[in-house]
């Protein structure tokens, strides 16, 4: 398992918001490799950055020169990977090929799963209560009583 230096970067940068991110850094340490793009993705990761954030865009491009495995959540992400035929995961999958592999325990699995889906529900709240309050300022702003 390799990672892409954008990645790297977007992690770091999460860890100062989400501290489960700051955990996982602490434990994985130095454990996954960070991979330059060899010049051959360069063309696909910039068509791909059309479409997709930094992150996928560089890790999709090195997926699809390396046949590599794509670890992500994102939904823009996921539809791009399978369209385009690469094999594809998520944090959660991720968790279950660590506990088949014995690479971590299934309590600690458990655990990070609950955070992933906490923070999941959270800036789906988050959001909700945003898409929310901007329909009842602009229904309060036509006048709407109905």
């Amino acid at each position: 398992m390799v990672t892409v230096e954008v990645i790297t970067g977007e992690l770091k940068a999460g860890a100062e918001t989400h501290s489960y991110i700051d955990n996982a850094l602490t434990v994985l340490g130095d454990g996954i490799p960070v991979v330059s793009p060899a010049s051959s993705t360069t063309q696909g990761e910039s068509e791909l950055r059309k479409s997709l954030d930094p992150g996928e865009a560089q890790a999709l491009a090195v997926a699809a020169v390396t046949d590599g495995l794509i670890v992500t959540d994102d939904g823009d992400g996921r539809t791009t990977a399978k369209q385009r035929g690469l094999d594809l995961t998520g944090s959660i999958g991720l968790l279950v090929r660590f506990v088949d592999t014995d690479a971590l325990g299934t309590e600690v699995a458990e655990t990070i799963s609950c955070r992933v889906v906490d923070d999941t529900v959270a800036r789906l709240f988050t959001f909700t209560t945003l898409l929310t309050r901007l329909y009842m300022r602009k229904r309060a702003m036509s006048g709407y009583n109905g």
